[in-house]
């Protein structure tokens, strides 16, 4: 298989065949550490996030592009 050559996940919490979550431990699998940024129309404490092994922002909707852009700095500087 390919190397994954991006530097963040984002990713909808519900997609067509798997969830967010579930796409995020496939790939971190694959490439450790990379950064998970997870959208959602539900709040946090709704979320079924215990599943990921890496830590997740999460990106509440509906968002403006600054705060995806804002988001997306604060990912990649850590």
């Amino acid at each position: 298989m390919r190397e994954l050559d991006f530097d963040v996940l984002v990713l909808d919490m519900s997609m067509p065949g798997k969830s967010g979550v579930e796409l995020a431990n496939l790939l971190t699998a694959r490439r450790p550490g990379i950064p998970v940024i997870i959208m959602s129309g539900y709040t946090e404490e709704t979320l079924e996030v215990r599943g990921l092994k890496d830590p997740i922002v999460l990106l509440q909707k509906p968002f403006t592009p600054r705060e995806l852009r804002r988001r997306l700095r604060e990912v990649l500087d850590r």
